[in-house]
């Protein structure tokens, strides 16, 4: 099935960064909700009206909104979706983990790695002087991320041989490629095992 990736870090960490460069390495996709919820306010559509609202009243996106607006990404392109996706940040929540593995498994999809970027709390600050626009006041991005139930999620992800640590103080080329690295491995093993399966004379 198509591999889905998971970016966890707190503001500053590099997750879209390394996201981006993912997508222009190998092509899987990079899903930030807030990405998406700022397009949909860009067009003043409905569901950017309720977003402008949610962001103004410091509030979070309720989770079931967050699962509909992957679905509708994926069904938007799916050619573009076919080999899998990275999400930004989700989830982060054990009732997030639960709407995750019902979207993989309506879907057939393959969770592939959690990486969670650790970065160092001087560089977190110093990367976020050099960002403009006050985009880090979106909502999306905060920075409690890791005092809740985060930790139970990675500790989740940990007993499930599923959890990578990418040191975000690294360069965003390096854990970029440690992350294409994971992909390139999955579907290397899958083509062997196909080419050994027997075949019918």
């Amino acid at each position: 099935g198509a591999q889905v990736f998971v970016l966890l870090g707190r503001t500053g960490s590099g997750k879209t960064r390394v996201g981006m460069e993912v997508y222009r390495k190998i092509g899987l996709p990079f899903l930030s909700i807030g990405q998406l919820a700022r397009a949909e306010i860009a067009k003043n559509s409905e569901r950017g009206k309720f977003f402008q609202q949610v962001f103004s009243e410091k509030k979070q996106v309720p989770d079931e909104i967050v699962i509909e607006m992957i679905e509708q990404a994926i069904h938007s392109q799916p050619s573009k979706f076919k080999r899998g996706f990275v999400l930004d940040n989700f989830p982060s929540s054990m009732k997030q983990v639960d709407l995750l593995d019902g979207l993989i498994k309506k879907y057939g999809l393959e969770l592939n790695t959690v990486f969670h970027m650790y970065v160092p709390a001087s560089l977190r600050l110093k990367r976020r002087t050099v960002k403009k626009r006050g985009e880090w006041e979106d909502p999306l991005e905060r920075e409690r991320f890791f005092q809740g139930n985060i930790v139970e999620v990675l500790m989740y992800y940990k007993r499930k041989k599923l959890l990578k640590t990418l040191q975000g103080a690294e360069s965003i080329k390096k854990s970029a490629t440690r992350l294409t690295q994971g992909y390139k491995r999955i579907i290397r093993a899958k083509r062997i095992k196909k080419s050994n399966k027997p075949r019918l004379r």
